[in-house]
Parts: C-alpha cells; sequence; structure tokens
C-alpha cells in the first residue's frame, strides 16, 4: 500500500473496529491499511497512550546555529531589517 497520511481519528477508529469485534483483516480492507500499521498503532496507544508516538527530537536535522547564535542574528535583523536585502 502506498504511503500516505492517516489521521489520529481514523486510527482510533480503527482500533474501536477491532475492539467491536472486527476482525483485523477486515479493519485493514474497511479502513484500507495494512495489518502491520493496525498493530503498530495498537503498539502506540499501548506504550504512550496515543495512537501517535511522542515527538522525537533526535530524528530531525541538527541545527547549525545554537540559541545564542539565533537570538544575535533576530535582534540583528530587528535593529535594521533592510541588511538582507540586496
Amino acid at each position: 500500500m502506498p504511503f500516505r497520511k492517516i489521521s489520529s481519528d481514523l486510527k482510533e477508529r480503527a482500533l474501536f473496529l477491532v475492539d467491536d469485534d472486527y476482525t483485523q483483516a477486515q479493519v485493514c480492507e474497511i479502513q484500507g491499511v495494512s495489518l502491520r500499521s493496525l498493530q503498530r498503532w495498537a503498539e502506540n496507544l499501548e506504550r504512550y497512550g496515543n495512537v501517535k508516538p511522542p515527538y522525537n527530537p533526535s530524528q530531525s536535522r541538527p541545527s547549525i546555529m545554537n540559541a545564542d547564535q539565533v537570538n544575535a542574528l533576530i535582534d540583528t535583523l530587528v535593529e535594521s531589517p533592510a541588511m538582507y536585502l540586496d
């Protein structure tokens, strides 16, 4: 199945159907999702209390500048906003 963004409410509804006496195969067919996705959502719900896992900042690209450098850049731009127009 191709990748697509599935909202949290649809994930929760799929798990509700599993709890409401539908088989996992039936829910996968109804929702158009893979069995592995359904299992992952159930694991997330059990582990984190939500179908989506918490944000993991270590998975994003590290910033080149630290907080002090960002604040200095913002202050410079506020003082003279036309500096970078060239």
